[in-house]
């Protein structure tokens, strides 16, 4: 039988009885809560294939050489490892083709440069759940969602789908365009 760990998966993880998800904020009973930092609650040579996307970047070096190991203590002979990082390259050259636009005096950029500066920095030295990245698309008064979609899609759209979905009763009445009245 064919066994896949999608290891740090957060919101993003398969129901498929192949696939163990793990992550330190378990959401969904599809999830086993832990803290990968600790190594892996599994025996060796238990996995066909490890799985994880953008966590790595998020580990100080110690705690990702770690994560590597333990990855490769749980795969299977011929196994195989994946590991999804951001794309550096793609990103700089999007902060220095807006930067360029900014430079030439192309005001209406000028948002789409501060994502820039966020999407680049904010990912690497990230220090708290969702980062600089989270509080700005917290923001209620985002002026490039447009921009913002075209660089991380869905991850914008599930951030704010969950923001919408955290407001409280009352808020949620306010907000409709009728009101009842008891």
């Amino acid at each position: 039988m064919v066994k896949l760990l999608n290891v740090g998966c957060g919101n993003t993880y398969s129901s498929d009885s192949v696939w163990t998800n793990v992550d330190i904020a378990a959401n969904s009973p599809h999830i086993q809560n832990h803290d990968i930092r600790k190594g892996f609650p599994f025996a060796d040579a238990d996995f066909n294939a490890c799985y994880s996307s953008h966590l790595i970047e998020h580990l100080k070096q110690h705690e990702a050489k770690k994560l590597l190991f333990e990855c490769w203590r749980v795969l299977k002979p011929q196994g195989v490892i994946r590991v999804v990082v951001p794309d550096l390259e793609s990103i700089a050259k999007s902060y220095l083709n807006t930067l360029d636009q900014v430079d030439y005096g192309s005001a209406r950029v000028e948002p789409n440069y501060d994502w820039m500066m966020l999407e680049l920095y904010d990912q690497t030295v990230r220090t708290f759940n969702g980062g600089e990245m989270g509080r700005f698309l917290a923001s209620p008064n985002i002026s490039n969602k447009d921009f913002i979609l075209s660089r991380i899609g869905t991850q914008a759209e599930n951030y704010w789908e969950r923001k919408s979905e955290t407001k409280s009763l009352w808020e949620k009445i306010r907000s409709k365009k009728s009101y009842w009245f008891i």
